[in-house]
């Protein structure tokens, strides 16, 4: 039967309470087109730490050339990064002129697609910015929690815990936005790929994508993952998830993964955080000194 494909706001889920948001996916370690950043903590610092960032080949679009300071959360996208401060101001930069102009104002979070960037402000807003095409800065109005975005669309979670998306390939019949969205189900966090495929956690822990999923037969369709997860990522050949026990399970299309397989981590058995994009994960261990570990595919994935 037909749906209403605009159902980027669920009216029958109540609201959340406040802080109900799971720990965001990219907070400490962000993989870009071709670089990485992590956030490395420093003495003194209350939260956050000082930036650190790497790429495979020559800086030519001024990635590494990373700004001063205390910093609580990091995404970087295909030639830019943005960052948020420890007094909670955005800051950009990159190869387009777009990244020296942020939006002023306070900051919780900030997710980085291709060519731009959506931070979700203090008061909830969301404020889409940069290059914009095929709809990508087209969020709907609402009040989010947190966001994710991919190539040039996105998706995120309302304080209800419902999930909204927009943008390129959220529509039709495997997009990850409209008629494809899960009816009913509360988010604390959702991750968004450049295959049109978005995964996100639920109020039980669960892990929960749908869209384009390329690990398995049908597009469109919706697929649970068993066990309890506290954090969920999603890349373009492979996804994962991070357990209540804090280890790692990844799954991917094994036609695109190449021998550099990132559903396989390295023997690090705990982990605290993790992210994906295209064929490369990046994670956490868990163990000081908290080491960035990298792998699978990607020129993203050579770090300091």
């Amino acid at each position: 039967p037909a749906e209403d494909p605009d159902r980027s706001f669920q009216p029958e889920l109540e609201h959340m309470p406040e802080g109900f948001a799971a720990d965001i996916e990219g907070a400490m370690v962000t993989i870009g087109e071709f670089h990485g950043c992590a956030i490395e903590a420093v003495e003194n610092a209350e939260a956050g730490g000082e930036l650190v960032c790497w790429r495979s080949g020559r800086d030519k679009e001024g990635l590494l050339q990373v700004p001063d300071g205390i910093f609580v959360q990091v995404s970087a996208g295909r030639h830019h990064t943005c960052a948020i401060r420890e007094d909670e101001r955005l800051v950009c930069w990159g190869k387009e002129d777009w990244v020296k102009s942020p939006p002023a104002g306070a900051f919780v979070q900030v997710s980085s697609g291709t060519s731009h960037a959506c931070g979700v402000r203090k008061d909830g807003a969301l404020k889409c910015f940069g290059m914009c095409p095929l709809g990508a800065c087209d969020a709907p109005a609402g009040e989010f929690v947190q966001v994710s975005l991919a190539g040039h669309a996105g998706c995120g979670v309302l304080v209800n815990g419902s999930a909204a998306c927009w943008g390129h390939g959220s529509s039709g019949p495997t997009g990850f936005g409209g008629a494809n969205l899960p009816r009913g189900v509360q988010f604390t966090q959702v991750s968004l790929s450049t295959s049109r495929t978005a995964c996100g956690l639920t109020v039980n822990s669960s892990m929960v994508c749908w869209g384009r999923i390329t690990a398995h037969p049908d597009d469109g369709q919706l697929f649970v993952r068993e066990g309890t997860f506290a954090m969920v990522s999603a890349g373009h050949n492979v996804y994962c998830g991070l357990r209540a026990d804090l280890t790692l399970s990844c799954d991917g299309n094994v036609f695109h993964l190449g021998r550099n397989d990132p559903r396989a981590p390295p023997k690090t058995t705990q982990w605290t955080e993790v992210t994906t994009r295209h064929s490369t994960v990046c994670a956490i261990e868990l163990d000081e000194p908290h080491a960035v570990q990298c792998w699978g595919g990607g020129g993203a994935k050579t770090k300091p």
